[in-house]
């Protein structure tokens, strides 16, 4: 699965990449680049799913917990959606020039905090 959204990932980024020397191409960029990241959200939860469940611990979590290490991921895939209408996280240019916004500070705190449980976790089962 990890494998599928690193390829993915890869294909919209290219995509994004080639659809910069069109004509019509801002909204080719918003579209590739918001699917990018749509698949871009997903490597780091996946990976801290694989490590829980590698330790044998993720069945052992209650319900709560689960919904709980979620709530990163429903921001970031939140922003992403309110991104559509307001380019809170991107935006582009008419020329199609691609420009990061204050937003993109979510999807960074997000990666860090996924991140850094990985790493208290690898520490803790060491």
């Amino acid at each position: 699965m990890l494998n599928f959204t690193n390829a993915l990932t890869a294909f919209f980024d290219i995509l994004t990449y080639y659809s910069t020397y069109t004509k019509e191409s801002i909204l080719l960029c918003e579209l590739f680049t918001l699917l990018y990241f749509f698949t871009h959200v997903f490597v780091i939860p996946l990976i801290y799913i694989y490590i829980l469940i590698n330790i044998k611990n993720w069945f052992e979590y209650s319900r709560l917990f689960k919904v709980v290490i979620f709530i990163p991921l429903i921001v970031m895939i939140a922003s992403l959606v309110i991104n559509i209408f307001t380019g809170f996280l991107y935006s582009y240019t008419q020329d199609c020039v691609y420009h990061r916004n204050t937003g993109m500070l979510i999807m960074y705190l997000g990666i860090v905090f996924y991140m850094g449980t990985i790493l208290a976790i690898m520490w803790y089962y060491r």
